[in-house]
């Protein structure tokens, strides 16, 4: 769910089906890949994501979801909150928005973002990453376990995580909210299937800051 050009132009909402097939394999929709407008916030070395979180309504949920993929659960992720000031280190900026685009968040490459790494190899990557809630739809997703659902979903889209096809595991945070937004889930881990993605494709990586 990220954009190259215009922010948020092309920025993949919770709510959009994923497509396209690459990286981890041809059953996979899992891929950091321009091509799909998805690319990570880290190379096939790069897995310590630093976050800035500013204190608001959502900071508990976001924290909740980052220790989620810093622990022994999810492999070679793990996620470091950068404070008190974002400075140029930070990955992730987390934090929110009002926008009437039908859409519970979304994340995207900055403003001024460095990017690498290979359309054709599908290792494209870029730094920093907006992260938002769209505080226009919060009575859409006003109970701790969605709010929570909403950063596990967001923070997986940063290192290449997409919404699972029909033949994947569905019970994952990764799975989408409705068009409608009538059924938004309330997950707030990854499928067995993402995890081993995760572990091909960051294999080779460090896990500490």
């Amino acid at each position: 769910m990220l954009v190259r050009a215009s922010l948020l132009a092309l920025a993949i909402a919770i709510l959009v089906p994923s497509i396209a097939t690459g990286k981890f394999g041809s059953s996979y929709s899992h891929i950091c890949d321009t091509t799909i407008y998805s690319e990570c916030v880290s190379d096939d070395s790069y897995v310590t994501v630093s976050i800035y979180l500013p204190a608001g309504p959502y900071t508990d949920q976001v924290r909740a979801a980052m220790a989620y993929y810093s622990s022994s659960a999810v492999p070679r992720i793990l996620m470091v909150e950068d404070y008190p000031y974002p400075g140029t280190n930070a990955d992730v900026w987390a934090g929110s928005v009002t926008d009437n685009r039908r859409a519970l968040a979304w994340t995207f490459c900055a403003g001024g973002a460095y990017y690498g790494g290979s359309d054709s190899a599908h290792t494209r990557w870029c730094r920093p990453q907006i992260f938002q809630y769209n505080t226009a739809f919060t009575s859409y997703y006003s109970t701790d376990a969605k709010k929570r659902y909403i950063a596990c979903h967001e923070l997986g889209h940063t290192f290449g995580l997409q919404h699972p096809k029909s033949s994947e595991p569905q019970a994952t945070c990764m799975q989408s909210a409705s068009a409608d937004l009538s059924y938004v889930p309330t997950y707030n881990y990854i499928s067995s299937t993402e995890k081993n993605q995760i572990n091909l494709y960051y294999g080779s990586g460090q896990v500490s800051p």
